[in-house]
């Protein structure tokens, strides 16, 4: 259940930026590694991605969020 949980939380988190595998099928994940390493454009193009993702992500945005969430508990 921890597994399934940090799972939903990394998807969410990473979004399109990141690619997804099975993390108990060891082959799958070697597989993926050599062919990161070997691609180059596949690398950029994840190495870009991860750079629009970070974008969405900053203390500012993260102090709101946590105003509104205290705003909603005093007013309810």
């Amino acid at each position: 259940m921890m597994l399934q949980c940090l799972i939903i939380i990394l998807v969410l988190t990473l979004g399109i930026a990141a690619i997804m595998i099975n993390p108990k099928d060891e082959m799958e994940l070697c597989n993926t590694m050599n062919e990161v390493y070997n691609n180059e454009a596949l690398r950029a193009k994840y190495a870009a991605l991860g750079i629009v993702r970070a974008n969405d992500f900053s203390w500012q945005k993260c102090a709101n969020d946590y105003i509104e969430i205290f705003k909603k508990i005093v007013l309810s």
